[in-house]
């Protein structure tokens, strides 16, 4: 396998791909959005573990979807039980994925605890849900935002890992190694697709604060009655940037995509 080097321009057709992807199969998408959500509520309910068995299955769940995206595309036959087999063969590598998931999550939130209060911290490491009021908080927000920061670099090495673990085979260190090697190659196509992402975000967000306004005051309806319409959108804008990320394994990765740019051994 190869990493291509692609343009900024390119890094920000993907949200576009993505979007493409989803109209073609958009129940397919919104099906296995929800299942996903529905495993994550169930889950939710044991205290600590629930929640650490989500994110250790998470590579898995990662792999599955770009399955979608790219029966989607019209790039692939294979069927539920192929799939199945697939992760049942590379069951080991996903799992140590998850392990690796795991820790660097558990490490990226317990890096915010000298800059803030600690409560994000405990939600996640003790089980400690914070008050409503105090989820609010600008100590709170910090935690949060600091998690994502110290995050980030995980989120390189798993922006690819379980497709070139499931896909190409390579074991997960190698896949998480060169999933950053790729990430950092094509920083300008990335760059351009943060931002094209961060557009749609608050155009998204903008658009629906007025329809979900609209709503509400035309009907008279209680202020939650706006789910209605941030739901759907919601589950379709995670849906497009899922779709987004295989348009984005296309064009680094896969042979068969269209682009012909200069290429690093992985």
């Amino acid at each position: 396998m190869k990493a291509r080097l692609v343009t900024a321009a390119q890094g920000a057709r993907w949200v576009g791909e993505g979007w493409r992807l989803f109209k073609a199969t958009p129940f397919t998408w919104v099906g296995v959005l929800i299942g996903s959500f529905a495993l994550l509520l169930v889950l939710g309910r044991v205290p600590v573990l629930g929640a650490t068995l989500f994110v250790l299955l998470t590579p898995a769940l990662w792999a599955g979807f770009m399955a979608v995206a790219r029966a989607a595309a019209g790039r692939s036959a294979e069927s539920a039980l192929d799939f199945a087999r697939t992760l049942g063969r590379e069951a080991r590598a996903l799992a140590a994925l998850g392990v690796l998931y795991l820790v660097a999550n558990l490490a990226a939130i317990a890096a915010t605890i000298p800059f803030g209060d600690g409560l994000l911290a405990d939600w996640v490491l003790r089980g400690r849900a914070p008050a409503r009021e105090q989820m609010g908080s600008t100590a709170f927000m910090l935690d949060v935002a600091l998690s994502m920061l110290f995050y980030s670099p995980a989120m390189l090495a798993y922006w690819f890992a379980p497709v070139l673990v499931t896909w190409h085979g390579a074991g997960p260190l190698k896949a998480l190694f060169f999933s950053v090697a790729a990430c950092l190659y094509n920083w300008r196509a990335f760059t351009a697709y943060g931002v094209a992402v961060l557009l749609v975000f608050v155009a998204a967000f903008a658009l629906l604060s007025l329809a979900s306004g609209l709503l509400v005051a035309a009907s008279g309806a209680p202020p939650d009655a706006s789910l209605v319409v941030i739901l759907p959108a919601f589950a379709v804008f995670v849906s497009v940037l899922i779709a987004s990320a295989y348009a984005s394994y296309c064009d680094v990765f896969d042979t068969g995509a269209i682009a012909k740019s200069p290429t690093i051994p992985v």
